[in-house]
């Protein structure tokens, strides 16, 4: 971080507590976004956790860095205002990063350093909670953060795609699942207009922003279409540029 003033936030390799040779869902070797707005992780896409075999050991720029260890410098932490307390246990730390890269820092991954995450002991994983919360949360963090121009046509192409989740599981019977898209739906829009403050202020951020880390593909066709379950499956090009 002193060796490189322009980033904002720092995180290492984060690994899963319970399983040590497995990356953590959680940030695990830096975190990235698609072109459509989805988050995925070098190291975990969807539900695929990779082992750990030094594939990641290198220092790199990323989209965003996870929030169960990252280091933040705190003048700027405090300049584009901290974590947003709505959005509560799940993408706080991919808005924060977003504010930051749009001020024009960057983020970064340091594989040289490692720290092991229980994961999953606010919200469980897979339950109905944190269905909510990552749809919710997810539409939230892209009206506060997007360009006007792309929040346009993205954000109603996202609302689309998550009926199309939501179809996907009432057929499978997954009624728990869909009534929990069901509600996230209900919950952006009734803080539709509360929102706006937050997308203004974040809005007004802007000088220079740093979109790399972006994936131009789209990371759900990738996976459950192509079936590339990895990262190193992905062809992602000049995705991420060095640190050093």
């Amino acid at each position: 971080m002193e060796k490189h003033p322009d980033l904002g936030a720092l995180q290492p390799k984060i690994k899963y507590y319970r399983e040590k040779e497995k990356f953590e869902y959680a940030g695990a070797g830096g975190g990235f976004m698609d072109k459509w707005g989805y988050l995925f992780c070098r190291g975990r896409i969807f539900f695929t956790l990779e082992d750990d075999l030094g594939q990641y050991d290198d220092h790199v720029e990323t989209f965003w860095a996870g929030g169960g260890c990252m280091f933040v410098r705190a003048d700027l932490y405090h300049l584009v205002g901290g974590l947003d307390r709505d959005l509560y246990a799940h993408m706080e730390e991919v808005d924060l990063c977003w504010r930051m890269k749009n001020h024009g820092f960057r983020i970064g991954y340091c594989g040289s350093s490692t720290v092991y995450h229980i994961g999953g002991s606010v919200i469980s994983y897979g339950s109905p909670q944190k269905i909510f919360y990552n749809y919710r949360n997810s539409l939230i963090l892209l009206y506060k953060n997007l360009p006007l121009a792309r929040l346009l046509w993205l954000l109603p192409w996202r609302l689309v795609l998550d009926g199309v989740s939501g179809a996907r599981a009432a057929l499978k019977g997954d009624w728990k699942e869909v009534g929990a898209i069901l509600r996230a739906h209900g919950s952006f829009y009734a803080q539709w207009f509360s929102l706006v403050p937050k997308r203004l202020h974040a809005r007004s951020l802007v000088n220079r922003p740093r979109m790399s880390g972006i994936y131009k593909g789209s990371i759900i066709w990738d996976y459950f279409v192509k079936g590339r379950k990895k990262f190193s499956d992905l062809p992602v090009g000049k995705l991420m540029q060095p640190l050093d």
